[in-house]
């Protein structure tokens, strides 16, 4: 019986898909398992499975964690890294929610806007990961300075050119001292909603700046200072006003979140 023979007969049989795990001792218990599963899912997605399994023994239900395992892959539950967003305070929400009302009717696209923050970055190892064999500590360890070399930034971007001045609600920029050089300066100031790092678009510039100082070795004040200015000037205009579009973007997400988070990762 030739090769040719045996891979043109298997080719030809029906694809066999694997049938979902199921335990006939559980079989009573299957609704009242996955349900609890999902309930705790729901109620905090960083729920264990040891502490879904001690719930179902509160209930004189006996399942193994791995047995818990399966059928949380069943349900359509995967392991994702977890996201950290800013805390919103009810009071704050209402605020996002009229800002997101007022200027969508408007049709409010921002580009006369400025958008301005600071940040302080510095010149030290920051990488997040490594790969290292089991029982390899020393190769995990990084030499970090005690008072690394410090830089403090302030940057913005614009759509298309100055007119309105936008920052956040930072007690620095809310002083009245503040307040009163912009007024005789007769600088337009636009009342942001608080706690909305996610519809400032600077947020994302400084964030991926970080993510690009990470990635190089910086010694001193001088190539920490290089590395800014060379991340800086790959923001062309085309790139600032793509930020800057994205507002109209997310604010109808903002209305169905009742002015709560949205996500914005990829």
């Amino acid at each position: 019986m030739s090769e040719k023979f045996l891979n043109r007969f298997y080719s030809q049989q029906p694809v066999q898909r694997k049938l979902p795990y199921r335990s006939r001792s559980l079989a009573p218990h299957l609704q009242v398992i996955n349900r609890a599963i999902e309930d705790s899912f729901n109620s905090n997605s960083s729920n264990t499975i040891p502490a879904i399994r001690k719930s179902l023994e509160e209930r004189f239900i006996q399942v193994s964690e791995t047995q818990l395992r399966r059928f949380r892959d069943q349900l359509g539950y995967h392991r994702r890294s977890t996201k950290y967003c800013q805390i919103i305070r009810e009071a704050n929400k209402e605020k996002r929610l009229e800002f997101c009302v007022d200027n969508s009717a408007l049709n409010e696209k921002f580009h006369e806007c400025i958008f301005t923050d600071e940040c302080t970055i510095q010149a030290d190892c920051s990488v997040k990961h490594c790969f290292v064999k089991d029982g390899d500590y020393s190769s995990r360890m990084r030499k970090r300075a005690k008072h690394p070399v410090k830089l403090h930034l302030w940057g913005g971007i614009s759509a298309r050119g100055y007119a309105k001045l936008v920052q956040d609600n930072s007690p620095i920029h809310k002083s009245r001292y503040t307040t009163q050089k912009l007024i005789s300066w007769n600088v337009d100031v636009i009342d942001w909603p608080p706690e909305s790092p996610d519809l400032n678009p600077i947020e994302l510039v400084l964030g991926n700046l970080k993510n690009c100082l990470r990635k190089k070795k910086m010694r001193n004040a001088e190539e920490l200072q290089n590395s800014v200015l060379d991340y800086w000037r790959t923001l062309t205009p085309e790139i600032c006003a793509r930020y800057v579009n994205d507002i109209q973007k997310k604010m109808p997400r903002i209305l169905e979140a009742r002015g709560g988070n949205i996500y914005e990762g990829r």
